[in-house]
């Protein structure tokens, strides 16, 4: 495995190479689209010219609004490492990164349990995180539960356990904050 690519975040500004509020052909500059037309989403934006692309490989999602970058998304925890407030939100224990982030902003979470949540939204700093799956080592306390993992091969245990870190962290400009606010759009 090659050394991971540290990327400074900054809310509501960027990070790594591309910057919230690029034109297209600013991050086409700096990041490899796969050949075609960006992907409409009208569907989510109505009456709006907004659009979206995955970029070097799936490391990057961009969502354009008006022809610039409204919401940059970072994935990839082997090849990335974005760092938030001296934070490496993607390598550390999801627990503690909530943890250390809510020093900083205060969170929502789409579950009853904060350790037990897949989205995190910090209003105040434009970021969002996600993970596919939640694990937690207070679930190993159900019964039911630990006598699953128990049973799984080592893979599965593994992937699991993966689940203790994000797989995603978003950020998004003012003008998107206001956009879904005005539309009615959740924020998780």
């Amino acid at each position: 495995m090659s050394a991971l690519e540290i990327l400074e975040v900054h809310p509501f500004e960027g990070c790594g190479k591309i910057k919230l509020g690029m034109t297209i052909e600013e991050v086409e500059a700096v990041a490899h689209r796969p050949p075609g037309e960006l992907r409409s989403l009208e569907h989510v934006y109505p009456h709006m010219n907004a659009c979206d692309e995955w970029y070097d490989n799936m490391r990057y999602y961009v969502a354009y609004i008006n022809g610039r970058v409204a919401e940059l998304v970072v994935n990839g925890r082997d090849e990335v490492a974005p760092m938030l407030y001296g934070v490496a939100v993607l390598q550390e224990k999801a627990v503690d990164v909530i943890a250390k982030l809510r020093q900083h902003a205060p969170c929502i979470y789409d579950r009853p349990d904060i350790d037990l949540s897949y989205s995190y939204y910090f209003e105040d700093i434009g970021i969002s995180l996600w993970r596919e799956g939640v694990y937690h080592p207070k679930m190993m306390e159900d019964a039911e539960y630990r006598q699953n993992f128990e049973t799984m091969c080592p893979e599965n245990q593994a992937e699991e356990l993966s689940y203790q870190y994000f797989q995603t962290i978003s950020l998004e400009s003012r003008e998107l904050q206001a956009l879904k606010k005005q539309l009615g759009l959740p924020n998780l």
